[in-house]
């Protein structure tokens, strides 16, 4: 079954956290942006998935715990 980022994804962030972080320039409400399957932040693909990925993994998102 395929991931649709606005049924799998999107419903994950909270409004809050999506104004928060766009501040940042990571656009967590633009699916364009975030399924951008070009390099970038440091990775061969998907790179602003990611790098969010990367960020909750470790912790640094959201600011407030998990």
């Amino acid at each position: 079954m395929a991931v649709v980022y606005f049924d799998d994804i999107r419903p994950k962030f909270r409004p809050g956290d999506i104004r928060c972080m766009s501040g940042k320039g990571i656009l967590l409400g633009d699916a364009d942006w975030m399924c951008d399957s070009a390099a970038g932040n440091g990775f061969d693909d998907h790179g602003n998935a990611r790098l969010v990925f990367s960020a909750l993994s470790e912790g640094i998102m959201p600011p407030d715990g998990a």
